[in-house]
């Protein structure tokens, strides 16, 4: 097509819009986005907390499981929310992963000054579920995995070396949604997986909109949703 007709096309398409886009219809969808602005606006509280919400896939748990697997990342409140299972009996034992590492500070000697420690998220994890009165004798700690997807297939391995049938994964509350295709094929194994998601210190699950560290954490799991969705 020559260039002169390619132009003569989107013209005749231009005036086609104008044409059709008469003053009535102008005013109509000046009002039609006046009332969803203020919708919006009326209700962006619920709209919002239907996003955050939208990220929390967890699921009630049982009596009694196999194991309670702790992923790596927010070693903290994810080995507190671990402990708290354990404690109220859901299983003796609990395993920590993640290979990624954190620089914590740690003392030796009690006269001896603070120190910047490199550990995997595993030793964190293991270190705090002890300073929460878990025996470390129930702890195992697999220094492997780097993403979810790598957590996964360590588990699953550690799952058929071990002969368990069901099992609870501990993460946050906003990473439970994208959990759930990490470990979807664990059912070809028949192998039961429970999902269990943890509040964050940083902020408020309802209120994720009002701090930093909630935006970066929904707009992450949107993002990484989506690139599971398009990869897996």
């Amino acid at each position: 097509m020559k260039i002169a007709e390619a132009l003569d096309i989107a013209w005749w398409k231009i005036k086609s819009f104008y044409k059709w886009f008469t003053p009535s219809r102008f005013w109509a969808t000046w009002r039609l986005l006046f009332t969803f602005g203020v919708l919006v606006l009326i209700f962006h509280v619920y709209i919002l907390q239907a996003i955050g919400g939208f990220l929390i896939n967890t699921d009630k748990m049982p009596d009694k499981v196999d194991a309670i697997f702790v992923l790596g990342g927010n070693t903290f409140d994810r080995s507190n929310h671990a402990a708290e299972l354990y404690f109220k009996g859901l299983s003796k034992n609990i395993v920590t992963l993640g290979a990624n590492e954190a620089i914590i500070i740690k003392t030796i000697f009690p006269d001896t000054a603070d120190r910047l420690v490199r550990h995997s998220d595993c030793f964190i994890s293991r270190d705090q579920l002890i300073l929460e009165g878990v025996s470390e004798d129930h702890i195992k700690a697999l220094d492997v995995g780097t993403s979810t997807r790598e957590e996964a297939n360590a588990i699953l391995n550690y799952c058929k070396q071990n002969g368990y049938e069901k099992i609870v994964i501990v993460s946050d509350k906003f990473h439970t949604r994208r959990m759930s295709y990490s470990f979807k094929d664990f059912d070809v194994h028949e192998i039961e997986v429970l999902l269990s998601g943890c509040s964050h210190s940083f902020y408020d699950e309802n209120f994720w909109w009002k701090s930093e560290e909630g935006m970066i954490m929904v707009n992450n799991e949107y993002m990484k949703l989506l690139y599971y969705y398009i990869n897996y």
